[in-house]
């Protein structure tokens, strides 16, 4: 009987240990991919439809309201010798100021003006994102002369009283043919100059062109040289997402919502696309959103949380691929 049992023992098959997988890089989860890719887009890109109302995910915790003006068009009229400049810069009601040009140079006087009166009961204000699209309504046979597009960071809008329009030193340069961007939009994006951008505001400021002082952006100033006469050459069209603060006891402030909840992981990965993008991009509206989303998610998936967002914030991103964490 011993015997008996200790061969049938043997006869006895073998389990067959586990297959260990091998380790490797993990997929994030499809939705939080695509919750982070959206949430970086709507923080960053000025012209997808998520973008409106969208407020900056930081520790501010103050209530606050989003408010947005959406595709503002603006005609850029050139002179009679076929010239015309125009500076944009990032401030309430989304000003504009329109130049005169002899040879290469702008000059812009007086103040700026407005294309959306925000609401008279702002107290502190900030912007989200904001940016500019480019388009022309002239004809292949009639268009001529060069666009002439030049981003700067100057503290005071002194600097930019007087602007040579064809001058390389600037931020960023980008000149191309009027016909370019006849049936094919010009998106502008202005880059945040740091921390700067992201403090509030105070509503009571001037407008005075030598007096105004940038909140934290880019300016832009678009410019039109060597263009047919006398003609609307282009259409300047402004998005811009602010932030609002309301006045200590005012009505609107019963709009007011909690601020977003703190996410280092978005502010890390708005700024890793921004400076992926750059300030130009030539398509549409739907190609751009996708561009934004697209960069995105190759951020999350391709880098590394640690090589994207350093030692803290590739903890917080490291947690978002294994489907630990929720994007905000």
């Amino acid at each position: 009987m011993p015997n008996k049992n200790k061969n049938q023992k043997k006869q006895q098959k073998k389990k067959t240990p586990p297959v260990k997988k091998k380790a490797g890089k993990s997929s994030p989860p499809m939705h939080k991919s695509m919750a982070y890719s959206m949430g970086v887009c709507n923080i960053t890109n000025p012209f997808c439809e998520g973008s409106v109302g969208s407020r900056w995910p930081d520790d501010s915790y103050t209530k606050s309201v989003g408010w947005s003006t959406t595709n503002n068009p603006y005609d850029l009229l050139t002179d009679s010798n076929g010239n015309a400049s125009r500076l944009i810069v990032a401030d309430l009601g989304a000003p504009i100021a329109n130049g005169t040009v002899a040879g290469v140079t702008a000059t812009y006087t007086g103040s700026f003006g407005q294309l959306a009166a925000p609401p008279g009961n702002v107290a502190r204000w900030r912007i989200t994102s904001w940016g500019i699209r480019i388009t022309s309504a002239l004809t292949p046979m009639t268009a001529s002369g060069m666009i002439r597009i030049r981003l700067n960071s100057p503290l005071l809008g002194a600097s930019l009283a007087s602007f040579n329009v064809t001058s390389p030193l600037a931020d960023a340069v980008y000149d191309v043919p009027v016909s370019r961007v006849i049936g094919k939009d010009l998106f502008v994006i202005p880059a945040p100059l740091g921390t700067n951008a992201r403090l509030f505001r105070d509503a009571n400021r001037s407008m005075v062109i030598n007096d105004w002082q940038n909140p934290g952006w880019q300016t832009i100033n678009v410019a039109v040289t060597g263009g047919p006469a006398s003609v609307n050459a282009l259409v300047i069209s402004t998005y811009v997402n602010y932030e609002f603060v309301f006045t200590d006891g005012d009505a609107s402030t019963a709009f007011a919502q909690p601020p977003p909840a703190n996410s280092p992981v978005l502010r890390n990965g708005s700024a890793g696309v921004v400076q992926k993008i750059g300030n130009f991009v030539e398509g549409t509206v739907q190609s751009i959103d996708r561009m934004y989303q697209s960069a995105a998610g190759r951020m999350l998936i391709g880098a590394g949380a640690s090589y994207m967002f350093g030692p803290v914030g590739g903890t917080a991103a490291g947690m978002l691929m294994n489907g630990q964490r929720d994007v905000d």
